[in-house]
């Protein structure tokens, strides 16, 4: 029988390592642990678990052997796992992850481990640590709570170069403990609750990095309780259990329960209604916007570098906002998607210029139409010509005297971590051929700076090298009244169907062509990040292979590793965007 209390036993009389059939156990003791599941949903077992020096063996039991059955190797382990790390478990009390390598196949894999009290948690990491050799490490305290656009302990004064230094650092040595985008999990939507175009905003959030972390680790305030805020306490509970893969069913009922409180007196988002996947993205943002004052972060390092850099893009001393658009560095909305486009119109003849207006702030718009019209040489030269195409149909200068032609100049002040672009179709019935037409217009990468003319602070970066070149990381399409995502898992190395609770594999980039010319989906929001440090998601998804899985789909059931666990088969490529690289092949 498992003890009632789950201290941990002692090793002997004097409480010391002995010697065992399984070599030299320096800890054992009561653990409630998983083994992490990138898709399907596992179950935490209470294990009795001891640690052995030698071997460096971390061995689990259904019951706790005596002390003279593991000297006498009689008692037979549940799993044993060779060790390979030990690291934090962000937002855990008491917990951590362990790397290990499964011993009777071979398999990497993550147990995700939780101390029955924080005594008994911090001898387990003091002993994994010490074995693994990296007891010299910090291991981080609990974060603070500060503001989003707080300085919190690094001082806001930090020059490019020392920026440049801390990240440099951290990419030598990889985040093996970040799951990142490769846990991949369905959202339930029932019969008559026509959730489809909220599941897949709440996808897309997941699988961007940046707005991801934020949502992860911000904080509404407890003294903050209105419609508005409980709507984000549902949005943040939504990615904590999406996070963690042992929490059963998810459903996005409360967020859209929230809305249909929050918009009942425009009689938008109602319960049970069929709503616009754009929509909802623009009013989830607006509402994080509004409630900038009510939300906290924890400050993690990761968090303090992509805030403070931020900061810096809009601190030019010669730069002054434009009313229409103020940039707030304490919004998560701003910080994620916030690009703000310009629009202005000069007449060459007596060069007078329109007041700026503004274009695009958050989700960048085109039509259908334009896509499909015609194959465009790249993505960048599509949104050149797209705005030539809006000046040739420009009006004549309006000035007293004057009979020039107005051109229209078109400029972005930002480049966000995050650009979205809406993809507006005239029809709800799209013909295969008019899909097909946008398909072959998507590229896996964009680079901004050659889409638009650069102005305001973002000219500091780009001057700079600031990397512009974006990578696609998924998009939302429409088919039939009903909404689906597809997103590319760098884990599992191919791209995934989000439909609702249905996680299919599609395969590589013909097979995604293949299933949107088959439903005839239209998509409608695509999504381009620039990359981090954790593996791009989409480098060389585009390759042609030459071959095509006509393999049946199947419901995602296999357990799969974090992006950043596995080995590096997909390589950066460099800003030259002549070609692109094909991604190795790897054996897990």
């Amino acid at each position: 029988m498992q003890p009632t209390t789950l201290d941990p036993t002692p090793l002997s009389s004097d409480n010391g390592p002995f010697e065992s059939a399984f070599g030299e156990i320096v800890h054992r003791g009561w653990l409630n642990l998983k083994t992490r599941s990138m898709v399907n949903v596992r179950p935490r077992h209470m294990r009795y678990c001891i640690l052995t020096r030698d071997t460096l063996l971390f061995s689990t039991f259904k019951f706790q052997p005596s002390t003279g059955d593991l000297q006498s190797g009689l008692v037979k382990p549940l799993r044993s796992y060779k060790v390979l790390g030990v690291a934090p478990w962000d937002g855990r009390r008491f917990a951590f992850l362990m790397s290990v390598k499964q011993v009777d196949d071979n398999a990497d894999k993550v147990l995700e481990i939780d101390g029955p009290t924080a005594t008994a948690a911090s001898n387990w990491i003091h002993n994994l640590r010490e074995l693994t050799n990296r007891e010299d490490e910090e291991w981080p305290l609990t974060p603070a709570l500060v503001p989003i656009g707080g300085s919190g302990q690094s001082s806001s004064s930090d020059s490019p170069s020392e920026m440049v230094n801390l990240a440099t650092n951290e990419k030598k040595e990889a985040n093996l403990w970040v799951k990142g985008a490769s846990v991949h999990r369905g959202l339930l939507n029932t019969s008559g609750e026509n959730n489809c175009f909220l599941n897949v905003v709440i996808q897309s959030f997941w699988h961007l990095t940046s707005m991801r972390h934020f949502l992860l680790h911000v904080e509404v305030k407890e003294e903050s309780r209105t419609v508005e805020t409980n709507v984000l306490r549902a949005l943040k509970s939504m990615m904590m259990e999406y996070d963690d893969t042992s929490s059963g069913v998810l459903h996005s009922r409360a967020i859209r329960k929230g809305l249909s409180v929050l918009y009942s007196a425009d009689k938008n988002f109602q319960e049970g209604a069929m709503y616009d996947a754009e929509e909802t993205l623009l009013a989830l943002l607006n509402l994080m916007h509004q409630q900038t004052v009510a939300i906290e972060i924890e400050e993690t390092h990761k968090t303090t570098m992509m805030v403070k850099s931020l900061v810096r893009l809009v601190s030019a001393d010669a730069y002054e906002e434009k009313p229409q658009a103020v940039f707030d560095n304490n919004s998560i909305p701003h910080l994620v998607f916030s690009h703000q486009i310009y629009d202005r119109y000069s007449c060459g003849s007596c060069n007078h210029s329109s007041p700026w207006d503004l274009y695009s702030n958050l989700v960048y718009s085109t039509y259908a139409s334009d896509l499909y019209a015609c194959k465009y040489e790249s993505m960048e030269h599509m949104l050149r010509r797209l705005t030539a195409q809006e000046a040739d149909v420009a009006s004549k200068c309006e000035q007293k005297g004057c009979s020039g032609k107005l051109s229209k100049e078109r400029v972005i002040h930002r480049f966000p971590m995050v650009f979205t672009m809406s993809i507006l179709w005239a029809t709800q019935n799209a013909t295969k051929e008019q899909v097909q037409g946008v398909l072959r217009n998507i590229e896996n990468r964009i680079d901004l700076a050659k889409c638009f003319d650069a102005t305001g602070p973002v000219i500091r970066f780009k001057n700079g090298g600031m990397r512009t070149t974006y990578r696609l990381r998924g998009f939302v399409c429409y088919y039939g009244r009903h909404y689906v995502a597809l997103f590319y898992s760098t884990a599992h190395e191919m791209w995934l169907l989000f439909d609702d609770s249905r996680v299919l594999e599609i395969g590589t980039w013909s097979n995604v062509v293949s299933e949107c010319l088959k439903g005839r989906f239209q998509p409608v929001l695509l999504f381009y990040e620039l990359p981090g440090q954790r593996k791009d998601s989409s480098v060389g998804i585009f390759m042609n292979d030459g071959s095509f899985n006509v393999e049946r789909q199947k419901s995602l059931s296999i357990a799969s590793q974090p992006d950043e666990m596995m080995p590096p088969c997909i390589k950066e490529e460099s800003s030259d965007l002549s070609g692109t690289k094909a991604m190795e092949s790897c054996t897990v």
